[in-house]
């Protein structure tokens, strides 16, 4: 409770002799009014008080945003919601006998924050809680019907939820808001929302850049191109090889489209027989690590699998049951069948088997930008058990 009290003489009062008493030398001494006082405020429209000593007191404020009455012994201070975010300050005075004592007022300014302004949904929708902080009482509405917002119950978030989106060709997604209001000073912040629409077919066509690690440990590359082969269910890609037969024999990578209208995948199998080169077998193969070496996997399995996020995919890599046990796969390269076996291309050799991105340089069609999906959705088990 402060008691900072200043207390003046009238000025009148200030040049008129001493009053004399019997007691030689004695003068008058202005009266003590206030006894307390509580007069430090949040920014919300508040009250407080001065208790006062005698009977008789008047007061004013000096501010016209402050207002101040008194009933006996008690000076009752009330101020609006501050609507600033700059404290503000001013003064009680307060009158007896014809002298003046100050009493301090001081108001918070508004603190309204937002945790984040803008938020963005995968196309499967979800929830996502923005923090929020304000001395006084919020509203929040939604600018959309698919789109849902309300505090949480202690005030201190906004849970915000998207339904799910299917969208349609040529759209990148939609977007709304949602507004965060203080009804008491009418003041409003906004959250962006934006969600984008599902991967579909199209968007794996174009150019990419194939990034990896290969098996010596190497920084490796290979320019890619994805190009229409039935349209909606699989593509040709060609370009992955460090020689020319990754662009005379393009294989075959597969898409899913997701029943629930989330974003399509992509997966490629492995062995693919692509034609002949000479009296060879051309074919685009899983590998294993075996023993302290390397091994392809003929058969037809799925060896890898991923969906686009933004402009890359992150291929995972599948694990195939054969009766040397469970053995994963560490990548894809071509082979040629020779009437002894199988032969890798020398310039091949850098194939990538780690940390394998395809990253997107240029559409071949109408593109999105998709948002990332759950980890367990890069892999359906569908599409991952052997084919064959």
């Amino acid at each position: 409770m402060n008691k900072i009290i200043f207390s003046i003489m009238a000025a009148a009062a200030a040049l008129m002799p001493a009053a004399c008493s019997d007691d030689e030398g004695s003068v008058s001494e202005s009266v003590p009014v206030v006894e307390s006082s509580d007069l430090t405020f949040d920014a919300t429209a508040s009250q407080g008080s001065i208790g006062l000593l005698v009977d008789g007191v008047e007061a004013e404020s000096a501010a016209d945003w402050c207002s101040v009455s008194v009933s006996g012994r008690t000076a009752t201070v009330s101020v609006p919601a501050n609507a600033g975010i700059s404290a503000r300050s001013t003064a009680v005075i307060l009158t007896y006998a014809g002298d003046q004592t100050i009493v301090p007022v001081t108001q918070k300014g508004l603190t309204f924050t937002l945790g984040a302004t803008e938020l963005t949904f995968a196309s499967v929708g979800g929830t996502d809680t923005v923090g929020v902080y304000s001395q006084m009482p919020l509203e929040v509405t939604a600018s959309a019907e698919w789109l849902t917002a309300s505090l949480t119950d202690d005030g201190t978030g906004i849970v915000i939820a998207a339904q799910p989106y299917t969208g349609s060709d040529g759209e990148s997604g939609r977007s709304a808001t949602v507004s965060v209001r203080v009804p008491a000073v009418d003041m409003t912040k906004t959250v962006a929302v934006h969600q984008t629409r599902p991967v579909i077919y199209e968007d794996y066509l174009g150019t990419w850049t194939l990034q990896g690690i290969d098996i010596n440990g190497s920084a490796t590359q290979y320019e890619l191109t994805v190009s229409e082969n039935v349209a909606g269910q699989d593509y040709l890609v060609s370009g992955w090889s460090g020689s020319s037969v990754g662009s005379v024999y393009p294989f075959v990578m597969n898409y899913q489209a997701d029943d629930a209208g989330g974003d399509g995948i992509v997966y490629i199998t492995g062995s693919q027989y692509l034609g002949d080169y000479s009296d060879y077998g051309v074919y685009f193969c899983g590998v294993v690590r075996y023993g302290t070496g390397t091994s392809l996997i003929t058969g037809t399995y799925v060896c890898m699998a991923g969906v686009l996020v933004g402009d890359r995919v992150d291929w995972k890599l599948n694990t195939v049951e054969l009766s040397a046990g469970e053995l994963d796969f560490i990548g894809m390269r071509y082979y040629l069948r020779t009437d002894t076996g199988w032969s890798g291309f020398t310039a091949d050799a850098n194939y990538p088997v780690d940390n394998i991105t395809m990253v997107k340089t240029a559409d071949a069609n109408k593109s999105a930008t998709a948002a990332a999906a759950p980890d367990d959705r890069l892999v359906p088990a569908v599409a991952m058990k052997s084919l064959r």
